[in-house]
């Protein structure tokens, strides 16, 4: 039989294409993702950063934490991977490796010491190899990552939006932006990850787009199928969506209760499935 598992750059592509979709992509993201200072992954134990298809696949992983290593790397950290965390793939090239020299009659070249003489020599077939890697938020035992500090000040008016919303929003533990239908929750990166209160409103209130097609709202949300994943879209309609957040610079004084904001759904749009946000 065939083997039909996909190849590794084909994997990475197609999840990257995915996140490209949904706006949700490594650089397309306004926050700062992980430790201060860095954005690309790292290994802890080298000091070495991630590079090539490996960044990208490790970094669209939605991680916080940038820190990077395998399971016996953990170990010998004296830390330990949690049972049933699963690793992500990454690969390496070999171009050249430590050969022995040889002479013309096929024994070993030696030096003054009588020692084989080693030099490095460029391979003709390059060679490929793979390892599985797991994200220090999935492993215990291992400092935790220092977090940013917010330095930026509050915008009381978009504040008050979200607050009187009666939204839930939890911050931290993902690093990546979204609303989840199921919990009826919106995620967002701890607030210290964003470099400016504009960044970090544009965003929140983006997601409080998303929240606003819950079935006890809106109820515009509409779900569907990709392979074994449950896919789902919420919010308003389209231009609806792109006027939300100039919308909320109205003061929130026009709206004193949850209940002004955000009504059942009328007969005019319980049912209508939400446009693709941009």
């Amino acid at each position: 039989m065939a083997d039909t598992k996909k190849a590794f750059h084909e994997q990475v592509a197609e999840k990257l294409i995915e996140q490209l979709r949904q706006g949700t992509a490594p650089w397309q993201r306004p926050w700062e993702a992980g430790e201060a200072a860095s954005l690309l992954p790292i290994n802890p134990t080298t000091g070495k950063r991630y590079r090539g298809i490996n960044a990208i696949q490790l970094m669209s992983q939605g991680r916080v934490d940038q820190r990077w290593l395998t399971y016996k790397q953990a170990a010998a950290a004296g830390a330990q991977v949690r049972k049933g965390e699963h690793g992500t793939a990454i690969q390496y090239w070999k171009f050249s490796e430590e050969q022995t020299r040889i002479d013309e009659s096929g024994k070993p070249v030696l030096d003054a010491q009588g020692k084989p003489v080693r030099a490095e020599v460029r391979l003709e077939r390059p060679r490929v190899f793979f390892a599985t890697v797991f994200n220090a938020e999935q492993i215990d035992g291992l400092p935790p990552m220092q977090r940013r500090e917010q330095t930026w000040n509050a915008v009381e008016r978009a504040e008050a939006i979200l607050l009187v919303s009666g939204a839930v929003i939890q911050h931290g533990g993902q690093n990546r932006a979204f609303y989840r239908l199921r919990t009826d929750s919106i995620h967002l990166p701890d607030k210290g990850q964003f470099p400016s209160a504009e960044t970090y409103y544009a965003t929140a209130l983006h997601e409080l787009g998303h929240w606003t097609g819950h079935a006890s709202r809106l109820a515009a949300c509409r779900t569907w199928s990709r392979g074994n994943r449950q896919i789902s879209r919420c919010g308003m309609s389209r231009p609806h969506f792109v006027a939300f957040p100039a919308f909320c610079t109205v003061s929130p004084s026009f709206f004193p209760t949850a209940g002004a904001i955000w009504p059942s759904a009328s007969s005019s749009t319980r049912g209508r499935p939400a446009s693709t946000p941009p």
